[in-house]
């Protein structure tokens, strides 16, 4: 189930800066500086849990279908702070809207309550490290925060700055790789801990295709404030062997280059397309089998879902990608 939820005029949320956040299975982090406003989400789902208790009876969605439809929430003494339940920058009330997508019509809403975590943390390695999705929350001025989706964080260096990269070196981190996804994250987290490097090295994400063109610049540069030591992990998408990239890929690739960004577009279609067909079925049985060089996931019923990559780049053996470009490239990393 994924639930869509818009959150206006909440504590430091007011109506300019309403909160947009969609939940899925899985876990969701959200990251901030301290004063961000990362206490105050998690507050919404604690002091309206008796709104979604109560979305719980599967007879409130028959009745919710009724014209002039109401309901009262019991908050049950949990808000001791009523003065400052409202953002104080505007005199109107809470508003909150649902919105639900059920991906099976079977079972109630109490049924996938187990699929999902929500935690909070100002501690950047952790969310990618163990989160399915992340939100940012910046400080805009006193009394006011943003909730972003974290790849689509505005001035994203600066905020990686809040976040105290700084505090990476401390602990032993001297270089930044940036790769395309969020999937990507854990997937190359898991290559690097075959060759020893991911104590110094942190992953970071490009949004997927947003920044993989040749206007990116901006970002790129704002990236180099944080640290001058960054390369670049892409995919290729080729369909075939010797095939040319797509033109925003190529114009990326042009882009780095210009920059003095060192960037590596594999030789084959994506970083699924290097697992061995034993790493494979001992995730997903034997069965399972290996994709070709340019296959793409999801052409066939049999393949499985990218988010599994990381846990099948965690049965590779370093052997086995040692010899491709990919091996190579994290061998000189």
């Amino acid at each position: 189930m994924e639930v869509k939820i818009q959150l206006k005029n909440y504590r430091c949320f007011p109506d300019e800066t309403a909160t947009d956040l969609i939940l899925r299975p899985g876990i969701t982090a959200f990251i901030g500086a301290n004063n961000s406003g990362k206490s105050s989400i998690l507050r919404f789902f604690y002091e309206l849990r008796g709104l979604f208790l109560a979305l719980r009876q599967q007879e409130l969605w028959v009745r919710a279908l009724s014209p002039n439809f109401s309901m009262n929430v019991d908050f049950g003494g949990r808000i001791s702070d009523l003065s400052e339940l409202f953002a104080d920058t505007n005199p109107r009330s809470l508003k909150i809207n649902l919105s639900f997508l059920l991906e099976q019509p079977a079972g109630t809403i109490a049924s996938y309550a187990g699929q999902g975590l929500l935690f909070a943390t100002h501690n950047m390695g952790l969310a990618r490290a163990t989160a399915d999705r992340i939100y940012s929350l910046q400080l805009l001025k006193p009394g006011v925060s943003k909730i972003t989706a974290y790849e689509a964080t505005p001035r994203l260096a600066e905020f990686l700055g809040e976040m105290s990269f700084s505090g990476y070196r401390e602990l032993g981190f001297d270089k930044v790789l940036l790769v395309e996804g969020a999937t990507d994250i854990k997937t190359v987290q898991q290559l690097l801990r075959l060759y020893g490097k991911d104590h110094r090295i942190v992953c970071m994400h490009l949004g997927g295709n947003s920044l993989i063109n040749g206007n990116s610049g901006l970002e790129l540069e704002e990236l180099r404030r944080i640290s001058t030591n960054i390369s670049v992990l892409i995919d290729s998408e080729r369909q075939a062997a010797g095939a040319a990239l797509s033109a925003d890929r190529a114009a990326f690739q042009a882009l780095c280059g210009t920059l003095q960004i060192p960037c590596h577009v594999l030789d084959r279609r994506a970083i699924e397309n290097y697992f061995s067909e034993r790493a494979i079925q001992t995730l997903r049985g034997p069965s399972a089998q290996a994709l070709g060089e340019f296959d793409r996931l999801g052409s066939s019923p049999g393949h499985w879902p990218k988010s599994d990559n990381w846990r099948i780049a965690r049965n590779l053996d370093k052997s086995e990608i040692d010899s491709t470009d990919l091996g190579q490239f994290l061998t000189h990393l």
